[in-house]
């Protein structure tokens, strides 16, 4: 067969080839699936939100001097001085008291903290892998802590959890700044630091857990809001809801949400509440909550309720929900 032959007919298939190859197909997404993305969109093209908490810079800031100051004052026994400080008055801070602070004080740094606004929480860390938190508000005279010392020091837990297998709380449960929470909390009952009801506190970090069924199906969203920044190390340090120190983050709300948002379940964690989560009176709100279209992965809410001799909450949230838990259980991991 001579060279042009050939050629030719090489031609001739490949043309038949092509003809005979069949045209790209186009497939179109389900109109509803259209929909819902384009509502989705322009809800997220709309949405405010939530104040967002900022971190504090790894020394801390103006809050990390203001707790050296603390320090330095309750060494030098300087009770004027130290009084700017905390929500005592000068003649409570006795010099054998000020040494007991400044002692379990002076080994902590600094290690970060969160902010929003007039509100915030300096991060402490020190030997042993000892962890702590101290709050507090922004006044006219500067920086003034929430207590006298540090709270909730622990040992450093992370470690044990086993995060790739499945996302078990505390695994995957996001804090500010992914958290947004905005609000305030007003408590009627007397606390034993203020020698009267306590200042009315801005509510600005959290975090939610999806709770699940035998069958793994949600059976309720756990939405938990504070006054009190939470610090990561005290999240992964703890295997459930029941070992969590709760009363370090004290004044804690913990709303339990069903699918369809109706009858929430509350927590009101306070001064005078239980340490054991298990015993915190739950209470069954008929109204008072309001949920806001969120994108999957997130729940967005406001809670306004007055607690009846308890407090007045006024709250919003938009938090992820990618941490999950056996509702069932005392431990997630279980």
């Amino acid at each position: 067969m001579s060279t042009i032959v050939r050629a030719a007919l090489a031609w001739v298939c490949a043309a038949t080839v092509a003809q005979a190859a069949p045209a790209p197909v186009e497939v179109e997404a389900p109109r509803e699936a259209l929909e819902v993305d384009a509502s989705m969109e322009a809800l997220e093209s709309t949405y405010v939100g939530p104040p967002r908490t900022t971190l504090l810079p790894a020394d801390g800031g103006e809050l990390g001097q203001a707790f050296a100051d603390l320090v330095e004052a309750y060494h030098l026994k300087d009770a004027k001085r130290a009084a700017k400080r905390v929500p005592y008055p000068e003649q409570e801070l006795r010099p054998d008291r000020m040494f007991n602070y400044w002692e379990s004080l002076h080994p902590l740094q600094p290690a970060g903290g969160k902010r929003q606004g007039k509100r915030a929480t300096l991060f402490l860390s020190g030997p042993d892998e000892r962890h702590a938190v101290m709050s507090a508000t922004l006044e006219a005279q500067g920086w003034r802590f929430d207590e006298v010392a540090a709270t909730a020091t622990r040992g450093d837990e992370r470690a044990e959890h086993d995060c790739a297998a499945r996302p078990l709380f505390p695994c995957a449960t996001a804090t500010a700044p992914d958290a947004r929470v905005a609000g305030t909390l007003k408590a009627y009952e007397k606390s034993a630091t203020y020698d009267a009801p306590p200042p009315v506190r801005a509510l600005f970090d959290g975090f939610a857990t999806r709770m699940l069924d035998g069958a793994g199906k949600l059976a309720y969203t756990r939405v938990v809001v504070s006054a009190v920044g939470f610090e990561p190390g005290a999240i992964n340090a703890s295997y459930g809801f029941d070992g969590f120190d709760w009363k370090s983050y004290q004044p804690v709300l913990v709303l339990d949400i069903p699918p369809d948002g109706a009858r929430p379940r509350l927590r009101y964690v306070r001064e005078s509440s239980s340490p054991w989560f298990a015993r915190v009176p739950v209470v069954t709100l008929a109204q008072g909550l309001q949920l806001d279209p969120a994108p999957p992965g997130r729940i967005r809410g406001k809670l306004k309720v007055d607690l009846e001799g308890q407090a007045a909450i006024d709250v919003a949230f938009d938090l992820g929900t990618a941490s999950e838990c056996p509702a069932a259980t005392s431990r997630c991991d279980e």
